[in-house]
């Protein structure tokens, strides 16, 4: 996907200005450090002064006996996940081999939608929320690998995708100006994968 899908885009570039997004971004603000105040704004989870937990595992890890799935991000686009898999224990893990932050976050679309990833993108929040599931989501910086992600993946359709706007490298500093001028979110640069579960 190369267009720029610009409801979404824009929807989820104002989540990330205002640190609402689905990441390890939302909850930074609310988890660092002493002063609230000096993190009151958008988090780079990159940057040299960024909270150590700026890239905690949302959701649940990965547990011992799940099958790994090893995921490369890279600038822009996710590498070695497949269309399909069975049903089962999998543990995502994301390893950053680009220039800017990557996350991956995974949704599941609730059973009986059948509209496209890119018409569920561009549908106002409410109704996205209606019929996805948030399972969880991980942020690497580059060079770096993030904690596996346990899914228990039942027939159906889930997604994968990064929510980080386009430029966001460790030299941006967190605030809102910074923020201001970077480019649209990743998932829009063709950073979304849609992954079919098949019963096993």
């Amino acid at each position: 996907m190369s267009r720029d899908l610009r409801p979404g885009a824009r929807r989820a570039r104002r989540l990330l200005l205002v640190g609402l997004a689905v990441t390890a971004l939302a909850t930074a603000a609310a988890t660092a450090g002493d002063d609230p105040a000096q993190h009151d704004g958008p988090i780079n989870p990159c940057a040299p002064d960024a909270p150590a937990d700026a890239t905690a595992l949302e959701g649940e890890p990965a547990s011992s006996t799940a099958t790994t799935v090893e995921v490369t991000a890279v600038d822009h686009e996710f590498e070695g996940v497949d269309d399909t898999y069975p049903e089962g224990d999998y543990g995502f893990q994301m390893t950053n081999r680009g220039r800017e932050a990557h996350e991956m976050a995974v949704i599941r679309v609730k059973d009986g939608e059948t509209r496209s990833v890119e018409e569920l993108l561009e549908l106002p929040d409410e109704e996205a929320e209606e019929i996805t599931e948030y399972i969880g989501g991980t942020v690497a910086c580059p060079g770096e690998t993030a904690e596996a992600l346990g899914v228990q993946m039942t027939a159906g359709r889930y997604v994968m995708l990064c929510f980080i706007p386009t430029g966001l490298t460790p030299e941006v500093p967190s605030s809102e100006d910074a923020f201001e001028e970077l480019g649209p979110p990743h998932f829009t640069q063709g950073m979304v994968s849609e992954i079919r579960v098949t019963e096993s």
